[in-house]
């Protein structure tokens, strides 16, 4: 189907499935890996954290084209994981997303967590919730 400016071949739905399908995947993964390390940064102190904090907060503003010249450097054929044979695949371009997503979803959930965590962690503890219970509410919140 041609509709003017609209073509709706099956090479371009092809190309649509694969962005929605690299999109949703990169996604969910930055999403997890996010929030996983934000919850860590924000429970526990060590050594480096504030090091880490700027890192991960130097790292939400960096351009795609770094992301996919790192991710390319890495997966070429004699990169660090060339032999994974993985260059120029929708598995690379979910890589390259999940480089330029997790930095921006961990800050932002651990900007939200410095501030809700005690209080949550307080309510759980006078509700007389476990630690599972207590984590569960953290990543319902």
């Amino acid at each position: 189907m041609n509709w003017g400016i609209i073509n709706l071949s099956p090479d371009t739905l092809s190309i649509i499935g694969v962005t929605l399908k690299m999109s949703f995947f990169s996604t969910l993964i930055s999403t997890v890996l996010g929030t996983i390390f934000a919850l860590l940064l924000e429970k526990y102190n060590f050594f480096g954290k504030r090091i880490i904090i700027r890192i991960c907060r130097t790292l939400m503003g960096m351009p795609s084209v770094v992301a996919g010249l790192i991710v390319y450097l890495l997966l070429m054929r004699r990169g660090v994981f060339g032999f994974m044979g993985l260059l120029f695949t929708v598995e690379a371009m979910v890589i390259a997303q999940v480089i330029l997503i997790t930095p921006i979803i961990t800050g932002m959930v651990y900007t939200y967590a410095i501030r809700s965590a005690p209080l949550i962690r307080m309510f759980a503890k006078t509700m007389g919730a476990n630690r599972f219970q207590t984590n569960f509410l953290l990543l319902k919140k």
